[in-house]
Order: C-alpha cells, then sequence, then structure tokens
C-alpha cells in the first residue's frame, strides 16, 4: 500500500482492518489516520513475520490498535489516541506522542522508541526508550507520575513502566528546550 495524499480508514464498531504481516505500507511521508471504534490489527496467522512502515505518521484516533507479528517504523510517527494491544509483539517506533487516556491496552510486547516519546494522556503503553532517544514533557500534567495510570488487571495488561536501553535518553521539559 502506498498513500499518495493524507488519507483515513475508518473501521466501524465491530469491524476489522488487517494490514497483513509481510507487508510494506509506504506512507510517502503523509499521514494515515485510523478512525472508528473498530480493531486496527496488523497480523498474520503464525506472527512470525512483521508489517514495515516507511516515513510519515500512523494516527490511531481511537479504538484499538492490535499487533499480532512485529512491526517496524524506525522512520514513523506513531499519533496513539486508542488503546494498544502489543500482545508479545515488538512495535518500533521513530516517534510516540501518547494521547490515549483510557485503560484497555493489552499484552506485554515491548514498543521500542528510537526518537522521541511524548506522553500526554496518562493511559499509555510504556515504551522501552532507545540509546539517543528523546523523553517530551513539554505537554506533560503535573500530577502524572512516570508510571502508565491504567490498571492492570487480567484484561487490562500492557507495559506500565518505561525502561531505558543503557546509553543517553534526553529529557525536554520545556517547549523551549530551556
Amino acid at each position: 500500500m502506498r498513500l499518495l495524499a493524507d488519507s483515513s480508514l475508518d473501521v466501524y464498531s465491530g469491524g476489522r482492518l488487517h494490514i497483513w504481516t509481510g507487508h510494506t505500507v509506504d506512507l510517502n511521508e503523509h499521514t494515515l489516520a485510523l478512525i472508528g471504534s473498530g480493531e486496527k490489527c496488523f497480523s498474520d496467522s503464525s506472527g512470525s513475520r512483521s508489517v514495515t512502515f516507511t516515513e510519515g505518521v500512523v494516527d490511531l484516533q481511537n479504538g484499538t490498535m492490535s499487533l499480532a507479528g512485529a512491526v517496524h517504523a524506525v522512520n514513523t510517527t506513531f499519533l496513539i489516541g486508542g488503546a494498544l494491544n502489543l500482545g508479545g509483539n515488538t512495535l518500533n517506533v521513530s516517534n510516540y506522542v501518547a494521547r490515549y487516556t483510557g485503560n484497555a491496552n493489552a499484552g506485554t510486547g515491548a514498543m521500542n522508541v528510537y526518537g522521541t516519546f511524548k506522553p500526554i494522556g496518562a493511559g499509555y503503553y510504556a515504551p522501552t526508550m532507545k540509546n539517543g532517544s528523546t523523553i517530551d514533557f513539554t505537554e506533560w500534567k503535573k500530577d502524572s507520575a512516570l508510571e502508565s495510570r491504567f490498571p492492570i488487571t487480567a484484561t487490562s495488561k500492557g507495559n506500565k513502566i518505561m525502561k531505558f536501553e543503557a546509553g543517553t535518553v534526553k529529557i525536554r521539559i520545556s517547549s523551549d528546550n530551556k
């Protein structure tokens, strides 16, 4: 799939969008908005292959995004305004803007951030910050902790605490970089 302009896919409640593993989604420096309350799934029946995204933006506006295989998107920004269900799979992204405020995350897979993690909503899926990455607190709420607020239960799992790869992680605390 190759985007020729900013685009959106609307997945209605009860519906399911599949982008099968083994494929490349060429965002072509555009934004792919995933809207609607249905599930957006990057999957493969074996879970042994991966989906690759090229440079651009994936904007999950609501609903749930699920993985049943690895996603390689190290040149892609993920704007996450919905729940993540990574299962036991890995999501590698350049930038992760966490706007989600709910508590329906699931899975134990790793989200690896190679660029910038910007937590805005307290229901985020906690990433592993890679060497050379940045945490951007410029829109962080004063009363928020570094641990995601969503409850860990039998049905709502996921990573609550950020992890750090050995090396350097930069911290941005104001929009003017002071």
